[in-house]
């Protein structure tokens, strides 16, 4: 009895062993497939698996209509050179390349900017380069709102600067314009003062006065 129950514990064995490994396997694969980037698998030529999020980026309705295409139908170098470059020892296998922003050309003849990143691998003995697609199409809206932003701030601050240097300029001929006035009026009220000379005073003030009204509206503004 004993070696029987051994036998059948044997025997259950490599059964068990390989439903766990097809049970991590399928946790692997829909971990991929829900992945929220897009992820394509290629041989340097043609892709050779996609997930969802990579086929609606790539306006796709299923994944076989663009296994087994040209990689280069989407995608421009850098990322279509990724196998030969790791042929050539320039990068290490399993070792994620930097980011690249590419853009991709979808299957209905739009296109998509998206950042790429690359790595290498084995793939049954196949040398082949997985890439990690991001659509940054919104990312990318952003940054030029930002950017209008900023060169907005910029114009207001050059603008605060000029109005109040121009309110500081105001300030100090208005200053100068009330002497004139003052001194005018003084001149005015002078009993010795003679008509022609007091005309003249006239002429002052009224030129002051102008010039004051438009330092007022300078510093108003």
């Amino acid at each position: 009895m004993r070696d029987g129950a051994d036998r059948m514990a044997f025997e259950r064995a490599p059964t068990r062993d390989a439903r766990e490994r097809d049970e991590r396997l399928a946790r692997f694969e829909r971990l991929v497939e829900l992945s929220p980037d897009g992820i394509l698998v290629h041989d340097g030529e043609r892709i050779t698996a996609v997930n969802a999020a990579f086929t609606r980026l790539a306006g796709a309705t299923r994944s076989d209509q663009l296994v087994g295409q040209p990689v280069d139908l989407l995608l421009q170098p850098p990322h279509l050179k990724a196998v030969q470059r790791q042929l050539m020892g320039t990068i290490r296998d399993t070792e994620l390349s930097p980011a690249v922003r590419d853009t991709m050309h979808r299957l209905d003849g739009g296109t998509v900017e998206v950042e790429v990143r690359a790595v290498v691998f084995l793939d049954q003995g196949q040398l082949s380069a997985h890439l990690v697609v991001r659509d940054i199409t919104e990312r990318l809206a952003a940054e030029v709102v930002a950017r209008d932003l900023t060169s907005q701030m910029q114009q207001a601050q050059k603008l605060e600067a000029v109005g109040a240097l121009a309110g500081g300029v105001a300030h100090e001929v208005n200053n100068m314009l009330q002497v004139i006035i003052g001194f005018g009026g003084l001149l005015l009220e002078e009993p010795s003062a003679s008509p022609a000379c007091r005309s003249d005073v006239r002429e002052i003030l009224t030129a002051a006065e102008q010039a004051a009204s438009v330092t007022r509206q300078l510093l108003e503004f």
